[in-house]
């Protein structure tokens, strides 16, 4: 018998738990006799399950154990998108569920938009099998399953998603706004980001017969130029010079608004309403933001066993809703009168 077929059927008993983890594995000698070949021809089937990461070999005369009854990684997933602050927590979630199923997450970050193509042409040759993304619209893929962490990408549903429930959000974020006596609200956003969230903002706004409140919408135009947030301060301020609330996209968008009001001179604290997205403490920059928490670890674990079913039922379709809640309300002021 070949020393592969050997090293094959021996592989094949690991992965169905004849050795547990830590146990003394058979020695050369006792396979040689099994499968009737050399001492030599065994010690080189053991050779290859050692490379493989399922034997130990100890020191001279103390045998060879089983060191893993998995080969690791069984699998391979992908993950697209930023590594921005928002995301970290997701992928901890991502991983940490890959890591107690023998899979491993290969981060994957085009940079830009246009290099996705070029990117998605070398997962076409991959072993992944299958991809989780966020924030870079909707990912060209047949090959494999892809799952998406927001339900809408450039306007369209998205075929399977996990995602938060951002539109319920947005309305209850609006109608407490409302119940505070807001009416000067203008909603700041970026144009990929937080879509159904930001939808849960208008339409309580108009369901409340706010006038105008599709002229309340202000777009940032990028995150990195410094003076981005100014300007689109000084748009808001021009259409609605008795601004009283600003509720944003995200965390970031919010914060960088509340340096602008900094930068200004505005007396904004206690008078102006600033909401966001997200709940990420590390950009607050001890400003008074009221946001919502959406506990991406739990998303990142649950967008991990949903993909899992998809690679293991070609077809399933994968739709969830996580809920989330309102915190630190008590930083949106109460106006006179109410």
């Amino acid at each position: 018998m070949k020393t592969e077929k050997i090293a094959e059927e021996l592989e094949r008993e690991l992965l169905s738990g004849k050795y547990s983890r830590g146990g003394r594995f058979p020695s050369e000698y006792e396979l040689g006799e099994r499968f009737g070949v050399s001492i030599i021809t065994a010690n080189k089937a053991v050779s290859m399950l050692v490379l493989k990461g399922y034997l130990s070999r100890g020191k001279r005369g103390a045998g060879t154990t089983v060191r893993a009854v998995r080969s690791f990684p069984e699998r391979q997933i992908g993950f697209i998108g930023s590594a921005a602050s928002f995301s970290y927590d997701i992928i901890n979630g991502i991983s940490a569920a890959a890591t107690e199923n023998n899979c491993y997450l290969v981060l994957l970050n085009p940079g830009r938009f246009e290099l996705l193509p070029e990117l998605l042409e070398k997962i076409d040759g991959s072993s992944l099998c299958g991809i989780i993304t966020v924030g870079m619209g909707r990912i060209p893929c047949e090959t494999r399953p892809v799952l998406y962490l927001h339900d809408e990408s450039c306007g369209e549903k998205n075929p399977d998603f996990v995602t938060d429930d951002g539109y319920g959000a947005g309305c209850a974020m609006m109608r407490e706004l409302l119940r505070r006596g807001h009416r000067e609200i203008a909603v700041a956003h970026y144009r990929l980001d937080n879509i159904s969230f930001c939808r849960g903002l208008f339409d309580t706004l108009r369901e409340a017969g706010i006038p105008h409140a599709g002229e309340r919408s202000f777009l940032l135009e990028s995150y990195s130029n410094p003076y981005a947030a100014d300007l689109l301060l000084a748009k808001m301020l021009k259409r609605f010079p008795k601004l009283t609330a600003v509720a944003g996209g995200n965390d970031f968008i919010i914060s960088n608004l509340c340096q602008a009001f900094e930068k200004r001179g505005i007396d904004w604290r206690g008078k102006i309403a600033m909401t966001g997205f997200g709940n990420i403490q590390s950009i607050y920059w001890g400003f008074p933001i009221a946001s919502v928490s959406t506990y991406p670890v739990l998303l990142g674990r649950e967008a991990f066993y949903h993909l899992m079913q998809m690679v293991e039922t070609p077809g399933l379709r994968v739709r969830e809703y996580l809920e989330t809640s309102l915190i630190n309300l008590s930083n949106i002021p109460i106006l006179p009168g109410r």
